[in-house]
């Protein structure tokens, strides 16, 4: 048991010189932030808080998050305001084949 404390002290520690926040859930991050599992491994715990995706970068939609663990979200999180997660494809000669894995999500700006 004293072990597991040591530990959890390293980690907010280690999280903390990283500017990264430790999280219950997304009330404990900032405004533009989310919560979330850094692995699997972590989803029984604590997760940290990340900023919100820019363009270009992975996201994860804002109804991913796993509210059975404290509606965090797993790897990364949801696009910021004025942009949309979107799944990306390839298209050749009028073909497109899209990929709806979330590792082919990128947020782009949502069109009006």
């Amino acid at each position: 048991m004293k072990t597991f404390f040591s530990t959890l002290l390293l980690l907010v520690f280690v999280a903390k010189g990283y500017g990264l926040l430790i999280c219950d859930d997304e009330t404990d991050c900032e405004v533009d932030e989310c919560c979330v599992f850094e692995d699997t491994d972590q989803m029984l715990g604590k997760g940290v808080c990340r900023k919100l995706e820019r363009p270009g970068t992975q996201c994860n939609e804002p109804d991913a998050a796993i509210k059975y663990y404290g509606s965090k979200f797993l790897f990364r999180c949801p696009c910021k305001e004025g942009l949309d997660c979107q799944p990306t494809g390839i298209c050749r000669n009028g073909a497109c084949d899209v990929h709806t894995t979330v590792e082919s999500q990128r947020c782009t700006r949502v069109k009006l």
